[in-house]
This record gives C-alpha cells, structure tokens and sequence, in this order.
C-alpha cells in the first residue's frame, strides 16, 4: 500500500505506481497545470458504464466533476490500451459497480482543450461530439 495525500481544491489528484509496483495518491498543484490545445492526431480511451453507450454515442461526452476528484471538470481519457488495461485491472475498475459491464471508447482529441495530469491520462476540458469517438468496445 502507498501514501495517500488528502485532495484539496487547490489540488487535483493522480494515482501513481512506484518501481515496486505500489499505487498511492499523487497531488499536482493545479497552477502548475496548463490547459492546452492537444495536437492533431491525439487519442484517447475513455471507460464507462455500458449502460451509458446509447446517450454517449448520440450526444457525445461532456465534461463532469467526479466525486472523487472535485477540482476540475473534464472527460478523463488513459492516453493508451495499456494504461486503461492497467487502471482498470488496478483501480478504476474498483469504482463501478461490479454487476455492470464497461465500455471503452477511443476519441479523436485533436484540437481539444486538456490537462495532463499525469504520464498516463489527460483530462479534457472540452466537450466530445459523438462524431470524435472513433471505437468502442466492452471490456
């Protein structure tokens, strides 16, 4: 088990794995954070209820504060496969219930307004149309 460091609205935080393999909770001050325009040909894979998919693929994703994570709205998107086979198996999975199958999406991010909050997802700040979600498939 890592450290966990309580969150805070000036904070914004990021699970993070060290070289044994432990996740603890990482803090990024938000003023060290810049919202930027992601570079054509960015994608992301964002993960979901399944029972969600019907709205999502007519009315896209709109960013959204998580209970957990209270200090920015955004659609949080695993920059990789491996990075959401990894939070999924590690964590995230923990956080929906487990009755309830999960979809991944990957999205076209070009041009879309992002924090990196840390080496393995971004957080759009940006609405994404349904006409940016490239594929989706259940997990």
């Amino acid at each position: 088990s890592g450290v966990q460091y309580p969150l805070s609205q000036r904070h914004l935080g990021c699970l993070v794995r060290d070289q044994a393999g432990h996740h603890f909770a990482h803090r990024v001050t938000m003023t060290t954070l810049a919202i930027t325009l992601l570079p054509s040909g960015t994608r992301g894979i964002h993960t979901t209820r399944q029972s969600l998919l019907p709205a999502i693929l007519v009315e896209g994703l709109t960013p959204r504060v998580p209970e957990d994570c209270p200090d920015i709205a955004a659609i949080f998107c695993f920059r990789d496969q491996d990075a959401m086979v990894d939070g999924v198996v590690n964590w995230l999975g923990e956080r929906f219930p487990e009755d309830e199958a999960l979809v991944s999406l990957e999205l076209d991010l070009s041009g879309l307004a992002a924090v990196a909050t840390c080496e393995w997802e971004l957080a759009v700040t940006a609405p994404v149309p349904p006409s940016r979600i490239l594929t989706w498939s259940v997990i």
